[in-house]
């Protein structure tokens, strides 16, 4: 995943509101403002098969109390793209998936837990693919309340993540993603929150 550098600033031409901006950096390319361009790197657990098209990004990252909601429509026509006659283990080509995947490596977190309900809606119960789609969900949910400045909470949802990936093969992709993986990325996401725990104060 890719790191992420996040500046809040009060625009006072805004009347002080509170606006989010992000940089990225990944393999010496920095992307920042309105990304419009999906970036790939080399390694498998960072790559999504079939995603050569592009998916377009919010024009700013949500991050509820901190910046504006989205227009309501903004999604529709990428959750579209699951339709009911796509087979369950074939979900991770849809627009909404790798929208999905896309939006998690950019820092997009809320905009990636939008997306991947219309795929986990149509994923069977109980099923490994429904597992992977809520360990995804789950975890974007964690980064994000991280930003929202509640990592005792972020904390928590990596234990959710970590059961619903227990019970995903590990021996095999599900969606397109490998359990160790997804484990790196859950144990990230705890030195962040961990991180965080010293720096904000218990409310």
């Amino acid at each position: 995943m890719l790191p992420l550098t996040y500046v809040f600033f009060a625009d006072g031409r805004q009347g002080r509101k509170l606006i989010m901006r992000h940089t990225i950096r990944s393999a010496g390319v920095e992307l920042s403002g309105n990304m419009r361009r999906q970036n790939h790197l080399d390694s498998p657990a960072n790559t999504m098969p079939d995603t050569l098209r592009e998916i377009p990004l919010p024009p700013h990252v949500y991050v509820p109390g901190f910046s504006p909601r989205h227009a309501p429509t903004w999604f529709d026509d990428i959750k579209a793209s699951v339709r009911p006659d796509i087979p369950p283990h074939q979900l991770h080509r849809t627009d909404a998936f790798i929208a999905g995947r896309t939006y998690f490596d950019a820092g997009f977190f809320w905009e990636c837990h939008e997306v991947l309900e219309a795929v986990w809606m149509q994923t069977r119960d109980p099923s490994s693919e429904r597992d992977m789609v809520l360990a995804l969900i789950q975890l974007a949910n964690a980064r994000l309340k991280v930003l929202m400045r509640q990592p005792r909470a972020a904390w928590r949802l990596c234990d959710m993540v970590e059961t619903h990936l227990s019970r995903c093969p590990s021996d095999r992709t599900v969606l397109g993603l490998y359990v160790p993986d997804m484990l790196s990325q859950v144990s990230e996401a705890r030195l962040i929150a961990k991180d965080a725990m010293y720096r904000t104060p218990r409310l």
